[in-house]
Formats: structure tokens, sequence, C-alpha cells
């Protein structure tokens, strides 16, 4: 029960109205199938003791039919009953079906979300194949609320299957229950917490899968360069070998139970008949209840097998469950605001900026930095890779929170109010930039839908950027596929479109991190030639680079070092 509730507290106001109404549904189904089992008995009876019935009263109509008319209306109405049974199920599970689609897709959006509303210091402080497999595991979240729902059904059910026979007879009623119930707890017993720990390691596998893809696709060339390639496939083959283990041996213990319900239901109804004899009741009799009986366990013999293996499928994604209600524990609803603001400003001011990474054991990086930042000019930062100088450039995005200090435009701070306003000033270029599977044109304007592109800052941005030979080289023009991060085109190419990107946006400040590192040195003079003469004293440029000899046109050149004295 505390499973359930965890889950349904995860669910929206809306999602929980329609499980009630969900609920509803299951009870009129189970009225349903009460209707259409309990018919089973005055239909064998009337079999097999070949005489009319009575039901209620003698005046009721249905005991004034002959015989013969008594035997076609109770089998037209099983039949009727039957085909309205099923017809409401086959509805009830499209409802159920659409359901959990939609929480799935509701779950889906709000973890994604969740992750995207991160600070930038979460995702470097979280490993990816953790959130990649977070992301993964939603569809397995609701494969268990389906699990749950099931259950109750078969719960339900298989109680309502046990009342009838305990109605028609005590021995027989309380054989049966006891018969489930000790069937039920052993097998909980002997297979429960080996199948929920199979779950765990389960879980811990795809993980280490997901670090394994994200690894070898990461070092791709490292490893055809050093031919690596046995070291990568021997640590696939091993993780995947050990998931399928698991596999191979849930499955079975899933599986295992259909097997003994077979071997004990036969062994029961022997027994059962072995019992009904020793009570001096007529073969009439013992024939009647066993065959009513042996009705029924066929009906309650898959209600059982669902719900053990529902439980066991339960068992098995308790761990995925714990995660995601953990997960969702996690999320913090702050005020965001998104509200775009004029900012006027002379200079930006860092004012007794420190800053530590959270998680690392490392000295401060920066202690007590000063620093003025003047409006349109051009200003170096310089030092040697693993400094600093990125690290600075992101507390001046606001995308780092400093442990101490403040970043001021003029003496305003900027705080959460104007955040939004502030970073949509800002262009920022470096080597590492990710360009989309998708067109240059979806790149330049990166993240706009494409009615919502503007083609005169497009054509501008192309220009200034010197794309046009790019562009004109392919017939698809600015529809032209990159490819996955820009494979299909040159590293210098690449720079110019992260380079468009910042024009495009026509932001105030352009921040340059590295950003023609990994250029060969005519490609790199060529764009920083361009920048100076589309940007310098137009807009506030702020580059930080181990080349001291790119940054002759700069207003001033800060070495990182000193600002960490």
């Amino acid at each position: 029960m505390k499973l359930f509730f965890s889950i349904f507290n995860n669910l929206s106001s809306k999602e929980k109205i329609k499980f009630i109404w969900i609920s509803m549904f299951i009870l009129l189904l189970i009225f349903l199938e009460l209707f259409s089992l309990g018919l089973f008995l005055p239909i064998i009876k009337i079999f097999f003791t070949s005489e009319k019935i009575f039901i209620f009263n003698e005046d009721f109509f249905f005991n004034q039919f002959s015989f013969e008319k008594q035997i076609t209306v109770l089998l037209l109405l099983l039949v009727a009953l039957y085909i309205l049974k099923n017809v409401f199920n086959a509805f009830l599970i499209y409802y159920k079906k659409k359901f959990l689609s939609d929480i799935q897709i509701n779950f889906s959006s709000r973890v994604f979300k969740h992750y995207l509303n991160q600070s930038y210091d979460f995702f470097l402080d979280t490993n990816k194949p953790a959130i990649i497999r977070n992301l993964g595991i939603l569809a397995e979240y609701i494969a268990v609320l389906e699990n749950f729902i099931n259950i109750v059904i078969e719960v339900f059910i298989l109680i309502l299957i046990i009342c009838i026979i305990f109605f028609n007879d005590l021995y027989v009623g309380s054989f049966i229950t006891l018969f489930s119930i000790f069937f039920i707890l052993i097998v909980y017993k002997l297979f429960g917490n080996r199948i929920k720990r199979y779950g765990e390691l389960m879980n811990i596998y795809q993980e280490r899968l997901v670090n394994n893809y994200l690894d070898t696709l990461g070092s791709i060339k490292d490893i055809i360069l050093q031919k690596k390639q046995s070291f990568f496939i021997k640590d696939f083959t091993n993780n995947v070998s050990k998931q399928a283990h698991i596999n191979v041996k849930n499955g079975f213990l899933v599986e295992l139970p259909r097997q003994i319900i077979e071997i004990l239901m036969v062994i029961g109804i022997s027994s059962l008949m072995l019992i009904l004899l020793t009570v001096n009741k007529s073969f009439e009799e013992i024939a009647v209840t066993v065959t009513f009986t042996v009705a029924l366990l066929f009906r309650a013999v898959p209600s059982i097998t669902r719900i053990v293996y529902q439980s066991n499928g339960l068992s098995f994604k308790l761990d995925i469950v714990s995660k995601v209600h953990a997960l969702f524990n996690t999320f913090v609803k702050k005020e965001v605001f998104l509200a775009k603001q004029t900012l006027q400003f002379n200079k930006i001011e860092l004012k007794n900026i420190s800053f530590k990474y959270k998680k690392t054991k490392e000295n401060i990086i920066f202690n007590n930095v000063k620093l003025v930042i003047p409006k349109n000019k051009t200003t170096g930062i310089i030092g040697s890779s693993g400094s600093g100088k990125s690290t600075l450039l992101d507390i001046i995005c606001c995308i780092l929170e400093p442990t101490s200090g403040g970043i001021y435009l003029d003496e305003k701070i900027i705080d959460e109010k104007i955040l939004y306003s502030w970073q949509n000033k800002i262009s920022y270029i470096s080597q590492k930039n990710y360009l989309l599977n998708g067109t240059i044109s979806q790149n330049i304007a990166f993240a706009e839908e494409e009615s919502d592109i503007d083609a005169n800052r497009m054509n501008y941005a192309v220009k200034m950027s010197k794309l046009d030979t790019l562009i004109s080289s392919h017939k698809e023009g600015v529809n032209f596929q990159i490819g996955e991060d820009g494979k299909n085109i040159s590293g210098g190419q690449r720079q110019r479109i992260i380079l468009a990107r910042a024009i495009y946006r026509e932001t105030d400040i352009i921040i340059l991190d590295e950003a023609t590192s990994s250029l060969d040195n005519q490609t790199e003079n060529e764009i920083m030639t361009d920048i100076m003469k589309n940007f310098h004293h137009k807009k506030t440029l702020i580059i930080s680079t181990h080349k001291k000899e790119i940054l002759h046109f700069a207003d001033e050149i800060i070495n990182i070092n000193d600002l960490k004295i």
C-alpha cells in the first residue's frame, strides 16, 4: 500500500481524478464478473438434476418457465453478460492504456523540465549516465503502475470468486481460501526478495551500459588510433552478459509459478473430492459442487497467476519506483523570472568574488576578486589551460554562482529578478559549443521554430560570419544538413556557424572562450580579424585565450593568475 501512495502522490490533480474513474470502472467490471460467474451455478444444477430450478419465491416470473425455456433463458443471459463484460473490459483496457500513456508523457516532460531548469553546476556534479537512466526508466515506472492496477483488479476478482464459492459451500470456500493464501505466501517467500534484488542489479548494469555507450562514442577516435576496440568490447560484453543473465533468472522465477499452480490445482481438486466424500454428500451434490468449483477455479487460476506474475514484476521494479520517487522528491518549486527587462549599464563589475566547486576538495579557485569590464571595450583574459579562465567567464555569465561576492551592472547587483535579462544580452562562443544535428539555418537560429526565424537577421549573420562560401557550395543553401555536432563540415566552418549564432542573437556582450584554439593559425587569424572588424568598440568583447598575440586589438589584457593572488 505504501508503494501505491508513493505513486499516487506523484500524479497531478487531473490524473488522480482519472484514476478514481478507472477505480469506479473496475468496480463495475467486478459486478459484471459477479453476475456472469454466478450464472454458472444454476446452469450446472439444471443440467445435473434435469429439473427446473426455483429462484427467490414461487411467484417469481422465471419459476413459471418450462425446463427447456429456463435453460434457454439462462444460456442467453450468460452469453449476453459475457459479451457485455468483455466489451466493457475492452473499453477499460483502452482507457487504462490511454491513462498510463498520458502519465508517461506528463512524467517524462516533468523530469526533462526538471533537469533543464537545473543550474549549470548541477550538471558538473551529476554523471550523465544517471540522468539518461532516469529519463529512460520512466516507461518502466509507468509499467509498475499498470502492474499495480492489474493486481487490484485480479485480487478483487479472486476475492469475488472465493465469496461465491463460500456462499455455495462453506467447506469448499475454506479449502480454496487456505489453498490460495498458502500458494501466494510460498511464492512470495521463495521468490520475492530474490526478484527485488534482480531489479536493483538490472538498474546498476543499465547505468553501466549507458556509460559504455557514452565512453565509446566520446573516445571513438582514440579507440581507433590506439586499437583499443577489444577493451571496450570486453567491458560492454561483460555488462550485457550480466544483465542478460539476470533477465534469464528473473524470467524463470516469474514463469515458474504457472507450473506450480497447475500441479497444485490437480492436487487441490483431487483433495477436494475426497473431502466432500467424507462429509456424507450425495454424488449428485458432489458433482454439482465440484463442477461449479472447477469452473470457478478455471477462472480463478488466471487471476492467481496474474497476481503472482504482476507481484513479481513489481518486486523486480521496486528499485525503479524508489529511484523515481526520490527524483520527484528533489523537485523544488522556485520562482523563475522570465520577463525581459531593458538593462542599461556602463560597466560590468565583479566585487569580492570568491569561488569553489561544491563537490571538490580543491582550494578556492578565486578569492576576493575585483574586476571592472567597461561597456563596448575589448577585454582579454590570458592564462594557461586549466587556470580558471572558463570558470571566471561562467561566473560573469551567472551560470556558476560565486561562493561569495556578486556581479554588478554599474551599482546594481545581478539577482534572480534580472538574471534572464542579463543572460539574454550574452552570446557565448567556445571551442566546445555543440552543433545540433540539423541544418545550417537551424544551428544559427538555435532552438527557434522554422516559422519564427528572421530572414533578414539570418542573412546578416551569414554575411558577417563569412559563411557565404559554405552555403553557396551546397544546393540546399542554409538548409544543408551539417550532421551530428557538425561532422559534415570543417573546424573553421564549425566556428563560423557558432559565430553566426552569436551575431543572429544581436546581443550586447560577446564572450569568446578559447573559441579558436582548435583551429589552424590562418583560420584563427581570419576569424579574429572578422571579430575585430565587426565588434571591436561596437559590443562588449571578453576574450579568453592562452595566445597573447591574438589579443593585439584588446583595450585591456588581464592575466588570470593576477586575479588569483
